[in-house]
C-alpha cells in the first residue's frame, strides 16, 4: 500500500458517457407533517450510476460515509487498509476520513451513498472499512428507482409516495449497514453459505436450479426466495458470479490455459467460458491476465 499512500490526491474523473441518476433530496413539508427520512439519516447525495472505463475517484480526507452496492460488472478499490474489488452483490463501506480511491477498467453499475458523519441518526458500524454480501439490493434498487420516478410525476400523491419510498430506502440501507456490522445467520443463512462453499470447491459440476434447491431441502421458489433475500441475486446468477470469480483468480495466478481454466470452473468450452467472462468482467480472459502482468 506504500504507493496508494504516497500519491492518493482529490481528484474525480467521470467520463460523459457514464449515466447516473442521482435521489433528489427534498426538504420536509412542514404543513403536511412530512419529513425526509433521508436527510434526517444524513444522506445527502445518493444515486444510480452506470459507469465505463475511466471513471477513477480519490479522496484523501473524505467528510463523509461512502457506501456502494454492486449491482453489475466490476469495480475496484484501495485504500491504506485494504484493496479488492466491488462484484454484483458486494456492499462497500468507506467510513468518513478513510483516504480511499474506486475506479472501473471495464462496465460498472452501482448504487451509491453519500452519509454525513456529524449525523448520527443512521444505525451502524462506521468505525472500519467493511466488505460483505448484500442482502436486500434488488430492494433498495427499486425503492431508488420509485423514488427518482415519483419526483419526476405529477400526479396526485406523488410527494407521498416519495417520501414514502424514501423511508424503505432508509430501512433498507440500515438492515444493510447493521447486517455489515453485526452478521447473525440464521439456520437458512448458515445453510446457504455451506452450500456456496460446496459449489465453489465443485465449480466444474454441472449445477442446476434443481440440485442447488435439493441439497437445500427446499422448492426451487423458495430457494429463489432465499437468494433474493441474502445475495439480490438468482441462485443461478449466484453459480455463475463464483465461477466468474475463481476463473480471475486462475487467471491472475497460474499459467493454465483458457481450456484447462474453463474446465476447471464449469464451461463446456474456452468460446462459452470467453464470452461469459467478458460479459461479467468488460475484459477478455487473455486481456484480464494481461493486467496483472508487469
Amino acid at each position: 500500500m506504500a504507493g496508494f499512500a504516497k500519491n492518493i490526491t482529490d481528484k474525480c474523473t467521470i467520463p460523459k458517457t457514464c449515466r447516473e441518476r442521482f435521489l433528489p433530496i427534498l426538504p420536509d413539508v412542514a404543513d403536511e407533517g412530512l419529513t425526509n427520512p433521508l436527510t434526517g439519516a444524513g444522506i445527502f447525495f445518493a444515486g444510480i450510476s452506470d459507469l465505463v472505463p475511466g471513471y477513477r475517484i480519490s479522496r484523501r480526507n473524505p467528510d463523509f460515509h461512502l457506501v456502494i452496492f454492486g449491482v453489475g460488472g466490476t469495480g475496484v478499490f484501495e485504500t491504506y487498509e485494504m484493496s479488492g474489488e466491488i462484484h454484483p452483490g458486494d456492499i462497500w463501506l468507506c467510513p468518513a476520513g478513510k483516504a480511499q480511491r474506486y475506479w472501473v477498467d471495464g462496465s460498472w453499475k452501482i448504487l451509491f451513498f453519500h452519509i454525513d458523519a456529524a449525523n448520527p441518526a443512521l444505525k451502524g458500524d462506521f468505525d472500519q472499512i467493511r466488505l460483505g454480501l448484500s442482502r436486500s439490493m434488488a430492494q433498495l434498487e427499486n425503492a431508488m428507482i420509485w423514488l427518482i420516478n415519483e419526483d419526476q410525476s405529477e400526479s396526485s400523491h406523488s410527494r407521498q409516495l416519495y417520501f414514502h419510498h424514501a423511508a424503505v430506502i432508509r430501512l433498507c440501507l440500515e438492515r444493510e449497514l447493521q447486517g455489515l456490522a453485526e452478521p447473525r445467520k440464521t439456520r437458512t443463512d448458515k445453510k446457504l453459505d455451506g452450500l456456496w462453499q460446496e459449489v465453489s470447491e465443485s465449480l466444474a459440476m454441472p449445477w442446476t436450479l434443481g440440485e442447488l434447491a435439493r441439497r437445500m431441502h427446499l422448492s426451487v421458489g423458495q430457494l429463489r426466495r432465499v437468494v433474493q433475500a441474502n445475495h439480490g441475486l438468482a441462485p443461478m446468477e449466484m453459480v455463475h458470479h463464483l465461477r466468474i470469480q475463481k476463473a480471475q483468480q486462475l487467471l491472475k495466478t497460474t499459467g493454465d490455459s483458457l481450456e484447462q481454466i474453463a474446465e476447471r470452473v464449469g464451461y463446456t468450452s474456452p468460446f462459452s467460458f470467453s464470452r461469459a467472462f467478458k460479459k461479467s468482467t468488460g475484459f477478455s480472459p487473455k486481456a484480464w491476465r494481461g493486467r496483472f502482468r508487469y
